[in-house]
């Protein structure tokens, strides 16, 4: 029954409702999952929106910082307690993902004892990275993100330069591989 429910939601859920104050107090961390970088290698408009959430989080919460690397740079003077390193072309595969990220973000967590954590993301990735973490037993929430031009046509990752629609069903199809390994 959990699967058909989880798959009903993977076809029909794209905008979680966003963390409550109380919730937010409550965290122990911050997971930033990354948008893509540009073909240049910088970091792209998704990545400083992502970082300007997280900085938010940090000044209001003071909440340490699980980043992905394009966030990072995307704020180089933001204070990070963990940067995820992928690889080099910012494209995701089967090594490089939400759920391996999260498996480097959880293990520091287990160190630190951290279990509540808010995630900050694109609007429409949300969703996914917040399922994965709660898989692995984190309590999390998701942060409200503002919507904005968080695409551009020189985006390394295919699916980001085309906008919303295209990366709605690229975000689908990972859904669904990531319900049948088991990684929702």
């Amino acid at each position: 029954m959990r699967f058909l429910r989880m798959l009903w939601e993977c076809i029909t859920l794209w905008r979680p409702e966003p963390a409550t104050e109380e919730e937010l107090r409550k965290c122990d961390a911050v997971f930033a999952f990354a948008d893509s970088r540009m073909r240049d290698g910088s970091p792209g408009p998704g990545n400083e929106f992502i970082a300007a959430g997280c900085r938010e989080l940090r000044e209001r919460y003071g909440l340490p910082l699980l980043v992905q690397d394009e966030v990072a740079l995307a704020a180089e003077d933001l204070e990070c307690r963990y940067v995820a390193r992928g690889p080099q072309h910012g494209k995701s595969g089967r090594r490089w993902n939400t759920a391996t990220i999260t498996d480097e973000f959880a293990a520091i967590c287990r160190q630190e004892r951290w279990c509540r954590i808010v995630i900050v993301s694109t609007p429409d990735h949300l969703l996914r990275c917040c399922w994965v973490a709660r898989k692995r037993g984190f309590e999390a929430v998701c942060a409200e993100m503002p919507e904005g031009h968080y695409f551009h046509p020189d985006l390394a990752l295919w699916a980001c330069r085309g906008g919303k629609y295209r990366f709605r069903a690229r975000d689908f199809l990972v859904r669904l591989y990531f319900l049948f390994r088991g990684d929702i």
